[in-house]
């Protein structure tokens, strides 16, 4: 179902309420619609038609791309952010990635996992167990003991 603006309407309009408390309304004007005005520089930017696919990673970045976790990469599966032939971390926007990415904000990193399953012991929270250096670390999935994916707590 499609959310509804406050005039109860789908549609964009512009609500005008008249002296007797009855509600008008108009459609938005075109030039009052919101365009994204980075897509057409963009386009050009990347080449035209020749730089779909650049475009089209931008274009996903630019509404909201989300981070895919896991994902897989080459050989690999990822359940974080990588640096792999980037100066910064990156992430896929797709299940298997297919050249649609976007550069890691603080909001996309791994999260811990609570509880886990580590051994024989269920973890509420970081623990130092089995880690040579004593720092606190947790599982990036619900069975440590199968999936092996962690990350130090901060």
């Amino acid at each position: 179902m499609a959310a509804s603006s406050p005039c109860g309407s789908p549609a964009p309009k512009m609500c005008k309420v008249g002296q007797d408390g009855s509600i008008h309304t108009d459609p938005v004007p075109k030039a009052a619609q919101p365009r994204p005005a980075r897509l057409r520089s963009t386009w050009q930017k990347h080449g035209g038609a020749s730089g779909t696919r650049a475009l089209l990673s931008e274009l996903l970045f630019f509404l909201g791309g989300k981070c895919i976790f896991p994902f897989y990469y080459k050989t690999g599966i990822f359940y974080d952010c990588v640096k792999f032939k980037a100066k910064h971390r990156w992430c896929s926007l797709n299940k298997t990635y297919q050249g649609y990415w976007k550069y890691c904000a603080e909001e996309d990193f791994a999260k811990c996992v609570f509880p886990f399953w580590h051994r024989r012991m269920i973890y509420w929270e970081c623990t130092e167990d089995s880690d040579a250096f004593g720092r606190k670390w947790c599982s990036l999935t619900r069975n440590y003991n199968k999936d092996k994916v962690w990350k130090y707590c901060d």
